[in-house]
């Protein structure tokens, strides 16, 4: 499987070092926030090849993002806060109602040791 991250900062980094260090299967790839806001080839290109991806960028990106990405149709994972204002929250709905894939929040604390025995 193929992830795309969109997003070159701490976290996004983050997110693909683990990735591609686990034994999952995943590749993991990024292009940066500011290349796929303004280069929508570049998008384009990395969508084809791509199974998943996850949005790593500030709030304010993600929703710009998501237009470009209306036609790829696979899984998108969203960063939290993707939420700023009620505004933002309407264009997060009018997206979600029309994407035709899967569209997720990001948790991967859901997975640590420490969620685990919380729930216990």
């Amino acid at each position: 499987m193929n992830l795309l991250i969109i997003g070159q900062g701490e976290w996004a980094s983050k997110i693909q070092s683990v990735v591609n260090n686990s034994t999952s299967g995943i590749h993991a790839t990024s292009i940066s926030a500011r290349i796929a806001l303004t280069d929508p080839s570049q998008v384009f290109h990395a969508m084809e090849n791509s199974d998943v991806i996850w949005i790593c960028t500030k709030p304010n990106w993600q929703l710009e993002l998501l237009p470009k990405l209306s036609k790829f149709s696979g899984k998108l994972i969203l960063e939290k806060p993707y939420i700023l204002d009620e505004s933002s929250m309407d264009r997060f709905t009018e997206f979600g109602r029309c994407y035709k894939g899967v569209l997720q929040l990001s948790e991967p604390w859901t997975f640590s040791n420490i969620w685990g025995s919380a729930k216990k």
